[in-house]
């Protein structure tokens, strides 16, 4: 995530502006559009990306909670699995048991022999229902696994658009330091302040100081929207200038 930019302080003080110099004022004027025009496409570039990370952020939280749920629903499979297989083994411990028993003569009459074959025959019924109950868990577990596939790719494809997305934000991050580096150079140069400061035109271009250091996001944004309408305005009244006869 991008933290903070270095750029130079600067004091914005400017207003209404007297028509420049004649001969003078070209280059100076070529620079104060030129930074218009390269801000309008800054901004609108990084409010586009800024609105996606934003959408971005939102996927993220969708995700979030469908890993939660698919969390959630493996513990549940896990016990009801769990269940089976203890059940299973007390299964076969029991048909086990009653085999030894049947085979070891405690059958003496036929009254005997009928009860062991039935109680077999009740414990096999029961193996059935167990074994019938391994594919619905087998079945579960499918269905989940391929939600999880579906889940882990989404999550994979979020990771790269999120990264991409930073790295355009970064690289949006850095052109608009250096469009502030360029605006502090225009507007704190002693010819500019001087056409400014004859006009005393100040709610224009409002006083706007950064600290010296590294600044947060914000407070480069908060200047470069005041450093554009200082300069949007000092442009428009050097057309007027002109446009006067």
């Amino acid at each position: 995530m991008y933290r903070g930019i270095r750029i130079a302080a600067v004091a914005l003080v400017c207003g209404c502006l007297a028509a420049p110099a004649a001969g003078s004022d070209t280059a100076a004027t070529d620079k104060v559009n030129a930074l218009v025009k390269d801000y309008a496409s800054i901004n609108r570039d990084l409010r586009n990306t800024q609105a996606a990370q934003s959408a971005l952020m939102q996927q993220k939280s969708k995700l979030d909670t469908t890993g939660a749920e698919l969390s959630k629903r493996q513990d549940a499979l896990n016990s009801q699995a769990n269940a089976h297989n203890s059940e299973a083994a007390a299964q076969q411990a029991a048909l086990a048991k009653s085999k030894s028993d049947c085979n070891n003569g405690n059958q003496n009459s036929s009254g005997e022999a009928n009860a062991c074959d039935n109680n077999i025959k009740k414990l096999n019924q029961k193996t059935a229902a167990l074994n019938a109950s391994v594919a619905t868990l087998q079945q579960q577990q499918s269905e989940l696994d391929l939600e999880y596939a579906q889940y882990h790719q989404a999550a994979n494809d979020w990771s790269e658009q999120e990264q991409q997305t930073m790295t355009e934000l970064n690289t949006l991050y850095r052109a608009l330091n250096d469009w502030a580096d360029r605006a502090d150079e225009l507007i704190g140069g002693e010819p500019f302040q001087e056409e400014v400061e004859a006009n005393h035109a100040d709610k224009y271009c409002l006083h706007h100081e950064l600290p010296d250091g590294v600044v947060s996001i914000e407070q480069l944004q908060s200047y470069s929207t005041v450093a554009e309408r200082c300069l949007k305005y000092v442009a428009a009244q050097r057309r007027l200038a002109h446009a006067a006869p």
